[in-house]
């Protein structure tokens, strides 16, 4: 079988997009969930920071992809949907960890979970329609507020950090469904005018 010029260029199009240097920073962001999981799953304060300093530098790397990608020209679909796909890994992955130390209630993470899948069935859906729906103004601001609340409860000591932690995952469950809501309302209009 053969291809046309335009589906070769097309394709090679692609794999620049896939490993573009945003990408390959969103990548690394990836890479580093289970170093985190398995750090934070020993209860003790010292692997507790060891864990902490782990997230926050998957979480920097959110900044530094999106950064690159705006700066660079090289922003891509691939990168749009790989980005808040490897945030929802990064957090998620880090809060079930915590789940046998019972720092955090199952049900919250569940809650947390159940959104983001809704949330990338309806990306999928719409990147399938070809619309690429971009991450909403709740929908960033949730991400910093997870990002930090997480981070302070992977720190645990002194107890107010964790506490600090607590409630921003609190105020992230809030913001993560007005975000949701947001999304829908984009993506309705999005296929409406298609």
């Amino acid at each position: 079988m053969t291809i046309s010029s335009e589906q070769h260029d097309r394709r090679e199009g692609m794999a620049a997009h896939l490993w573009s240097i945003p990408n390959i920073v969103t990548y690394l962001r990836v890479l580093l969930i289970p170093v985190v999981m398995g750090l934070a799953q020993d209860p003790s304060v010292t692997w507790s920071r060891w864990a902490a300093l782990a997230f926050g530098i998957a979480a920097v790397t959110d900044a530094i992809d999106g950064y690159l990608a705006r700066r660079w020209h090289l922003v891509s679909w691939v990168g749009e949907l790989l980005d808040p796909l490897a945030d929802k890994l990064l957090v998620i992955g880090t809060l079930m960890a915590l789940l046998p130390q019972g720092r955090i209630p199952v049900w919250l993470v569940f809650a947390l979970l159940a959104r983001e899948m809704l949330i990338n069935g309806l990306r999928s859906i719409a990147a399938g329609a070809g619309v690429i729906i971009a991450a909403g103004s709740l929908g960033k601001l949730k991400t910093v507020v997870q990002m930090v609340g997480v981070g302070c409860l992977l720190i645990r000591e002194p107890p107010l950090v964790e506490t600090v932690g607590m409630g921003l995952v609190w105020v992230s469950l809030g913001l993560s469904y007005g975000s949701a809501l947001q999304y829908l309302v984009v993506f309705q209009r999005k296929l409406q005018n298609r």
